[in-house]
């Protein structure tokens, strides 16, 4: 299928609304506004919602993904509502991620929507929800007279964000599988359909029959208030515990938690303020535990296979050969400091270690072979290359320097062939990164000689890193550099360095989260560059200056040429 782009002025708009209807209390208006001065697409065949959620959605600039994103969506069943005040309807921050807003005073020309205050008590919600909104925030000061009752839509997520909003038994739908609720609510009066939810209410009692028996994934912010027994779903698989405000003397029962568990995120500051410890033993589908102390060693179950230190100090102590179980996979260290490691502290059985605040000389076999994935922190004076197995697939290195007089030194990754992902993060001087590698990110001052990166590299991320294309001229060298690549830099990358100095393998450029720029058709000077932040703009990019001014959000003068178009989606 072939698509034709047509632009249209912002008038031709103004004349479609204006021919509307008076739209009816709580009406949904599409979330994007448009400036005199901007463009929208139009795809044949399709309504103006597909087309613009389309080219909302897309993480791609080329035409082609416009239609897979199409299909994916098939008839936009997957929009996003927010019910805001008018204030919020203006925060561009938080209404980009929603397809439509109900706003509570929008006027445009003579189409009035009416407020939440306008509202009456016999109005139906459910009916101003659309079939294809599957997720509703609401986000405002909700009147004590109206009731909220969305029974009749099929939304699968709710986020309510409202302090007067009571939620009523029958009032919500049994599509509903996740919800976060920042208001208090009673028990007994939310649907058995859901399966995840986020409450986060200083007042709020846990009791039983609060949570649904169909819940599988919690997560609480813990205050004053405490986890009463039988409060929890028998059923429950995930418990994720957080606390902003906690009391010194707050204790958290290990017996009150259902034996359903299979993960269990503890904030760092309860792992040692728990009781009946040892009946965590009796969790025999419990594989991940994360913010635990070496005082649960003792009585974690087999089953345990991911397991994560909260912050504890060991004053310099080692952690000796067979105090962590050899059930462990997964390992990380978290917030634990002044410890020390010698081989055999961590187990032969870890695949992936974490070593956040290792403040030691990383000694040769204190590694086991066998860990595929490590992220660790070093002093580089304490630091070699050596000391990380050839079986490590996927490295992630933050490097500090331990006094003001230490210098950089060159890291030869060249002699571990097994990396295949490499992230450094920190002052560094790599001489040769390894053959066989595949992702490399680099973060912290420096420049990069695209001479120095293998052929097999296929993503490049820089953060504060600049790319020197010291190949420019040099024909002979190509076959040696890598032949696609995507590169992804800061929004300042751009400010010092040269769209057209880029290596010709760099086929897609991702700038930020927002700005995405894929060579046009093999060729070397074009690009077509696109702005999510700013769905309108986009167009064909054959200058520094034109990449700066898709960054700036300025409008591109464009010059579309359909014929090209159509060449390049066929």
């Amino acid at each position: 299928m072939k698509v034709d782009i047509n632009y249209f002025e912002y008038n031709r708009l103004e004349d479609i609304l204006v021919s509307v209807e008076i739209i009816k209390i709580f009406g949904i208006v599409e979330l994007q506004r448009y400036n005199r001065s901007d463009r929208y697409l139009i795809f044949n065949g399709l309504t103006h919602a597909q087309s613009q959620l389309i080219y909302n959605r897309s993480n791609h600039v080329t035409l082609r993904s416009y239609q897979l994103q199409f299909q994916q969506i098939s008839d936009i069943q997957s929009c996003n509502l927010m019910i805001c005040d008018h204030s919020k309807a203006l925060d561009k921050s938080t209404t980009k991620f929603y397809d439509y807003i109900i706003d509570t005073l929008i006027n445009l020309k003579n189409i009035l929507i009416q407020t939440v205050s306008q509202m009456k008590n016999t109005d139906n919600l459910s009916e101003k929800i659309l079939l294809n909104v599957k997720s509703v925030y609401i986000r405002l000061i909700w009147l004590d007279n109206y009731k909220f009752n969305i029974s009749d839509s099929s939304i699968i997520e709710l986020k309510c964000f409202s302090e007067n909003l009571k939620i009523l038994a029958g009032s919500l739908p049994n599509t509903l599988e996740k919800i976060s609720i920042y208001n208090t609510f009673n028990a007994n009066v939310l649907p058995n359909s859901i399966r995840t939810m986020t409450v986060d209410r200083e007042e709020q009692d846990f009791i039983p029959g609060l949570f649904p028996q169909s819940l599988e994934s919690l997560y609480l912010s813990l205050y004053r208030n405490t986890l009463a027994e039988h409060c929890l779903p028998h059923n429950l698989k995930l418990l994720n515990i957080g606390t902003f405000h906690k009391p010194d003397d707050y204790i958290i029962d290990v017996g009150h938690l259902p034996r359903s568990l299979e993960t269990l995120h503890l904030d760092y500051d309860f792992a040692g303020q728990t009781e009946n410890l040892s009946m965590l033993s009796q969790f025999q589908s419990l594989t991940t535990i994360d913010g635990c102390s070496l005082e649960w060693i003792d009585s974690l179950p087999p089953s345990v296979t991911n397991l994560t230190f909260s912050c504890m100090i060991l004053d310099d102590g080692y952690i000796e050969p067979g105090v962590i179980p050899s059930t462990i996979t997964s390992l990380d260290f978290g917030g634990m400091t002044d410890f020390k490691l010698k081989p055999g502290s961590i187990p032969s059985s870890v695949i992936s270690l974490t070593l956040p605040d290792y403040q030691h000389r990383m000694e040769a076999g204190i590694i086991p072979i066998g860990v595929k994935l490590l992220d660790i922190t070093v002093e580089l004076d304490d630091f070699s290359v050596e000391c990380i197995p050839n079986t490590v697939e996927s490295l992630k290195i933050s490097i500090y320097f331990g006094s003001d007089n230490s210098k950089p030194k060159l890291l030869d990754f060249y002699v571990l062939p097994s990396i295949k992902i490499l992230l450094v993060i920190g002052e560094r001087k790599i001489s040769r990164f390894p053959p066989n590698l595949e992702s490399l990110r680099l973060a912290g001052d420096g420049k990069l000689l695209y001479s120095s990166l293998p052929p097999t590299l296929k993503k490049l991320k820089l953060d504060c890193t600049y790319l020197i294309n010291d190949t420019l001229n040099d024909n002979s060298r190509h076959h040696h550099q890598p032949k696609r690549l995507i590169m992804k830099v800061d929004s300042f990358y751009f400010n010092e360095n040269r769209l057209e100095d880029l290596p010709f393998s760099v086929e897609i450029i991702q700038i930020d989260r927002n700005v995405e720029l894929r060579r046009f058709n093999g060729s070397s000077s074009i690009f077509i560059g696109y702005n999510r932040e700013y769905p309108v703009n986009g167009g064909f990019i054959e200058s520094t200056e034109q990449l700066r001014d898709l960054i700036r959000n300025k409008v591109l003068e464009r010059n579309i040429d359909n014929d090209k178009i159509t060449r390049f989606i066929t």
